[in-house]
């Protein structure tokens, strides 16, 4: 019996002590959003009262992908970090969900989303960090949702309009 217990506790602690390392590198509170993009260099706008809207430059192209941060939290206390890839006036293919279902499998954040307005669907790349991110992880992922969802824009559309 003790044999289980000391199992399922040195399991615990193997599970736990990466999340308090993460913790330790995070403010307790929410992060101010406008502040941190500032700070990062990112130049942005109100996309809403409640969403900075901001281009990304993709490496080593002349490509751009807009990009959306939330300034307010969700009940997890987690903002959201998303681009639309494409806007397509048809349904998607079953064979293009299932590559992008696979592609997210590969992606290091984020997941992908169809978003039916009127008479079309836009596909988006969306995340959800913590609502005390820190200035690195805010950037990783916004650098991260921009890339993907601008190669699979170009992929899709071969244009660059989102």
């Amino acid at each position: 019996m003790k044999l289980i217990f000391c199992s399922r506790f040195a399991l615990c602690i193997a599970l736990v002590a990466p999340l308090a390392v993460l913790a330790a590198d995070r403010p307790a509170k929410p992060v101010n959003i406008e502040e941190t993009l500032t700070s990062l260099g990112y130049h942005h706008k109100a996309a809403s009262p409640k969403t900075f809207a901001i281009t990304v430059k993709m490496p080593s192209s002349e490509r751009t992908q807009l990009m959306f941060v939330s300034s307010s939290l969700n009940k997890a206390n987690t903002r959201e970090v998303y681009s639309f890839a494409a806007t397509l006036h048809d349904p998607i293919s079953a064979d293009s969900i299932e590559g992008l279902l696979e592609h997210t499998l590969e992606m290091p954040v984020g997941a992908w989303g169809l978003h039916k307005e009127a008479d079309q669907f836009r596909l988006v790349l969306l995340a959800q960090i913590p609502g005390n991110a820190t200035p690195a992880t805010l950037k990783a992922t916004i650098d991260s949702i921009a890339q993907d969802a601008d190669g699979v824009e170009l992929g899709l559309t071969g244009k660059d309009d989102e």
